[in-house]
């Protein structure tokens, strides 16, 4: 897999994290293995600097505008 398109992965896997879908549901969503999602997951948070897969989830939902106030 190229560069560009892991990134791209690893964008669609964090968008879904901010929605809040399980590595299962993202798995299905995205027709790809559950270890292929652990693995972005993965790589997202090393490049984030974030430890646990919630505070990624956390970035890829306030990215999208979340705030305290206007929970969905």
């Amino acid at each position: 897999m190229s560069g560009g398109c892991e990134y791209e992965a690893e964008q669609e896997v964090l968008q879904l994290l901010g929605l809040r879908m399980s590595n299962r549901e993202i798995a299905r969503c995205l027709t790809i293995s559950p270890e292929t999602v652990k693995d972005h997951v993965r790589a997202m948070r090393c490049k984030l600097g974030a430890p646990p897969r919630v505070h990624a989830a956390h970035v890829a939902w306030f990215a999208r505008g979340a705030t305290a106030g206007n929970v969905a």
